[in-house]
């Protein structure tokens, strides 16, 4: 009996992604170069993985911030060198809240809370003015209004307080627009990425979350025409959406982005942005990070004094050599 076998059409490997395709940047990323990240809960994770790898990083001052035009307020805020006063607080469940930031900063006196607050802003103030590269992720174009001020966080307090308010593409352009000539003038070294989160919004609706992404989209190509030395886009979300669009890439509550994906997503931001010293670097940071967190069952045999005595030599060794403390 004879068995035949159809012709395969089939070349080459199955493709099971679209890779989203993104040039490296003309200008780098240095070890040496102080970054400073502030937006979405997005940057948090990106402010983590950037101090795994041994990186000069600063969050936000005010923690996590999702919309341009709050992330703008606080930016001004830290650049002006402002501070909190006791009658800009509010008492709301047992806790002193302010408008500009997140609940983490929230304590039981106005004294305590001023205290945090504006100890956040000097440190933030000096990591703006030192930083050399600043890192801006926006989540919605969605704004909350508190007596015509824009907010930062709601702290629970109940919606009907708040007027919503969908900033338009002008607004963004126009507002951050001002902030950046403000900024380059006085820092003509800064560069400023732009990145949009891929976490999507579904109290808005797909639909709904879709058109506030395309605004943040639109804005930043504009901000990236009006400023193309000096400020860059980075496709976190094209290929979070685009390129990982497996559920397999989300964490449970199927919107936010699992830790693969975001390790995912930083390396190639690492690849686009770091040149080969920081590389190298990261590359022997995380070979030492790995073995500081070994466990040994026996911490009193030699084996692991031993072993303890040589990564001692080891740290001081990378301190000396890349000129920074590990």
């Amino acid at each position: 009996m004879a068995y035949f076998c159809r012709k395969s059409t089939f070349k080459g490997i199955m493709k099971l992604t679209t890779p989203v395709t993104w040039p490296s940047s003309h200008w780098k990323i240095s070890y040496r170069n102080p970054i400073m990240m502030m937006g979405s809960c997005f940057a948090t994770e990106m402010v983590s993985r950037l101090q795994n790898d041994g990186m000069q990083v600063v969050g936000s001052a005010f923690g996590v911030q999702y919309n341009p035009l709050s992330i703008n307020q606080g930016l001004s805020l830290l650049w002006e060198d402002k501070r909190v006063q006791s009658n800009e607080l509010f008492s709301h469940d047992g806790l002193w809240h302010h408008w500009d930031f997140d609940s983490d900063s929230s304590q039981c006196s106005p004294e305590e809370t001023c205290r945090i607050m504006n100890a956040r802003l000097e440190a933030g103030n000096q990591a703006l003015h030192q930083a050399d590269v600043l890192v801006l992720t926006w989540g919605t174009n969605r704004c909350y209004q508190h007596h015509d001020q824009v907010v930062s966080n709601c702290h629970k307090i109940p919606a009907k307080e708040f007027v919503e308010h969908d900033a338009t593409l002008d607004e963004i352009v126009e507002s951050t627009s001002a902030l950046f000539n403000i900024l380059f003038a006085a820092k003509p070294n800064l560069h400023i990425i732009l990145t949009v989160s891929p976490i999507r919004y579904l109290k808005y609706g797909m639909h709904g979350s879709r058109l506030s992404k395309a605004t943040l989209l639109l804005a930043a190509d504009a901000l990236q025409q009006a400023f193309p030395q000096r400020v860059a886009y980075f496709p976190a979300y094209e290929i979070l959406l685009d390129e990982l669009r497996d559920y397999r890439f989300y964490a449970e509550d199927m919107v936010h982005p699992s830790k693969q994906a975001v390790d995912i997503i930083y390396e190639r931001f690492a690849q686009c942005y770091f040149d080969d010293l920081t590389h190298q670097q990261r590359t022997e940071h995380a070979r030492l990070v790995q073995a500081r967190h070994h466990i040994p069952r026996n911490p009193e045999s030699p084996t692991y004094q031993q072993f303890a005595a040589k990564l001692a030599a080891e740290i001081a060794a990378f301190e000396q050599k890349w000129n920074k403390p590990f």
